[in-house]
């Protein structure tokens, strides 16, 4: 069972919008789903910075070029 959805107001900067409105873009999507994968990424990110793992970027899978989230 889907969760009700609830409306809220966000202000963003022309240029977060932009952004956003590109992403949406590329990817064929609106803005809102957009909005919705940027929440679940930093969910992502917080639950493995918890469990004491490290999310980066990398052009090679064994090896982090870019950490983005590091356990404190």
């Amino acid at each position: 069972m889907l969760a009700e959805p609830v409306r809220i107001s966000v202000y963003l900067s022309a240029e977060a919008e932009k952004i956003a409105r590109q992403l949406a873009q590329k990817q064929g999507v609106t803005r809102n789903a957009v909005i919705r994968r940027a929440l679940g990424l930093l969910q992502a990110f917080e639950d493995a910075r918890d469990a004491g793992q490290f999310v980066g970027t990398t052009r090679v899978r064994e090896d982090l070029e870019q950490v983005l989230v590091a356990p404190l």
